[in-house]
């Protein structure tokens, strides 16, 4: 999201070193469709230092799949069924003034929830939804929890197989993200 959509931080975000103490969570991003199947599809694995925002990861999942970042998202967790999730975090809980409202009203924003606090154990599943038009599903799975390697620069992209499925307008797509498998 570039320009007035994009207001909060740069994305991509810059590369660094882990901060003392901080964690790298894997994830696993799988490529998939309307029906949820994922053998053989492409998939992505994600090198995340956990204190970075749920705004910046929905960023690093996009430029792992070639996605623009021109649309807004949120993280839920029914991962079927975003209406009925209890839990979930969205680009419009930052800014409720949007035109388009908020989704959810109980829900958090992205741009200040860490991946750490919406992740906070090994197993953690929650969907990302991509474009609400289009409806680009990404389902979020923290795999594992590790420490940095020394002069690593972080976030990274651990592993890649498979082309990318592109996601032009009117094309639905569905993408689940799993970490570390």
């Amino acid at each position: 999201m570039r320009g007035a959509a994009n207001p909060y931080c740069k994305i991509p975000m810059d590369r660094r070193e882990a901060e003392p103490g901080e964690r790298i969570f894997l994830l696993k991003v799988i490529q998939s469709n309307r029906e949820g199947n994922v053998r053989g599809r492409p998939y992505r694995i994600l090198a995340i230092p956990e204190r970075i925002t749920l705004f910046e990861f929905a960023g690093e999942i996009c430029q792992a799949f070639h996605l623009g970042f021109d649309h807004s998202f949120g993280f839920y967790n029914n991962i079927k069924n975003f209406y009925q999730s209890t839990e979930g975090y969205e680009l419009f809980g930052d800014n409720p003034q949007t035109w388009e409202g908020k989704v959810r009203p109980e829900f958090k924003g992205v741009v200040k929830t860490r991946v750490n606090r919406a992740f906070p154990e090994k197993g953690k599943k929650m969907l990302f939804l991509f474009d609400y038009g289009d409806e680009c599903y990404l389902r979020v799975e923290l795999k594992e929890i590790c420490d940095p390697e020394p002069g690593k620069r972080y976030p990274a992209l651990e592993r890649s197989e498979g082309k990318a499925i592109p996601h032009p307008p009117g094309q639905r797509l569905i993408f689940y993200v799993q970490s570390g498998r």
